[in-house]
Parts: structure tokens; C-alpha cells; sequence
């Protein structure tokens, strides 16, 4: 995430894909929709696998303040 702060052209940020699981909650997922609309869900047990590849460090900030949000991994696919 530091990398995209040395970026001074904002069209060359670099996207940081992401992980994380939220309880099984429709307001809450579309909570987290709300904040970064490239995120996909898949069900679980217990929880919502989400996987977000598209974000930017703001948004990761907002997932990432959420009291609900857990088990959060950045996952550099390059």
C-alpha cells in the first residue's frame, strides 16, 4: 500500500487485490459494496469470502475500519 503513496500520477496508481471475510449479514454486505463495488462474495459456513481486486489504498482503509470485517490478506498476484 506505501508504494501507491510514492505514485504522483494518479492514473498510474497500482491496484491492490485483497481478501477478507465478513459475517453473514445482507447489511453488511452491502455495506462493503458500498465502499468498493468490485468486491465478490461467495458464501461460506459462517461467513462471506471477499475478494476485492481493484482497490485502491483508500478503499482498503474504509473495508478495513469496519468493526465486522476479519481475516484481512493482501494477495500480490503479480
Amino acid at each position: 500500500m506505501e508504494e501507491q503513496e510514492q505514485v504522483v500520477n494518479p492514473a498510474e496508481k497500482r491496484y491492490i487485490p485483497y481478501e477478507f471475510k465478513i459475517p453473514l449479514d445482507a447489511r453488511k454486505k452491502r455495506q462493503i459494496h458500498r465502499i468498493d463495488p468490485s468486491v465478490n462474495f461467495t458464501n461460506r459456513t459462517d461467513s462471506y469470502q471477499c475478494i476485492g481486486e481493484n482497490a485502491t489504498r483508500q478503499k482498503i482503509l474504509k473495508v478495513v475500519a469496519q468493526p465486522f470485517t476479519y481475516k484481512i490478506q493482501f494477495c500480490p498476484y503479480e
